[in-house]
Parts: C-alpha cells; sequence; structure tokens
C-alpha cells in the first residue's frame, strides 16, 4: 500500500504520473538489488538488459538531471 503524500494534493495530474513512474522504478530497482535480477527495459526499439547497479546509476542520472543543477533527491 502506498504513503500518503501532502505535497501530492498541489501536483498536476501529470506530475503524480510522473511520481508514481519514478517511484515504480526506484521499486524495481530495489528488489533486483535484492534478489540479483535484472532489469529489463525497451530501449530504441529492442529489450534491453540492465545490472541492478547499472539500473541505479542510470535511475540517478536521470533524477539528478531532472532536478536540476544543484539539487538532490532526498527521497533515498
Amino acid at each position: 500500500m502506498s504513503k500518503s503524500n501532502p505535497d501530492c494534493l498541489s501536483m498536476s495530474m501529470d506530475e503524480r504520473v510522473a511520481a508514481a513512474c519514478r517511484d515504480a522504478g526506484r521499486q524495481a530497482i530495489e528488489v533486483a538489488e535484492r534478489t540479483g535480477t535484472e532489469i529489463v527495459i525497451w530501449r530504441g526499439g529492442k529489450i534491453v538488459r540492465l545490472t541492478a547497479p547499472e539500473a541505479r546509476a542510470e535511475f540517478n542520472q536521470k533524477q539528478d538531471r531532472s532536478l536540476g543543477p544543484g539539487v538532490t533527491d532526498q527521497t533515498d
């Protein structure tokens, strides 16, 4: 069950969907790290398999870019 986020009330539907997708990605990586399994994604019309550390690095890099310079995601 997901936790209620008071900030969610001020977010647009697009922002809520994006936040839910980020959370799902973060959870998938956590499961892969715990179980030693790969993350399978669709990229450029092909199936791509990433190790959990590769997926974590890409995820963090994309989050850093989306938050802007000097801003870090404090949800970890």
